[in-house]
């Protein structure tokens, strides 16, 4: 869903995209500061815990990053180093 958040923010107000996806306005903003804030090393992370999650021979998979896998993901256990 955030996707669709990041297609529709430069169009829309967040009211207005609220009211397309069914939320209200107060998380249509909390997930396009969550875009804005991401930086390039916490995607990178990210990325590195997404491989594998899906067996070698799946072709075509697209990857969403949610709430619930960022939740899940294991990205919070980090080490002392970052």
């Amino acid at each position: 869903m955030i996707l669709t958040v990041a297609r529709l923010k430069n169009n829309y107000t967040q009211e207005e995209i609220g009211e397309k996806i069914g939320w209200s306005r107060s998380k249509v903003a909390q997930y396009i500061r969550l875009l804005n804030e991401i930086v390039t090393p916490i995607l990178d992370i990210a990325r590195k815990h997404q491989e594998d999650r899906v067996t070698k021979d799946v072709t075509g998979v697209t990857f969403n990053f949610t709430e619930g896998w960022f939740r899940k993901s294991g990205i919070y256990d980090l080490n002392d180093d970052n």
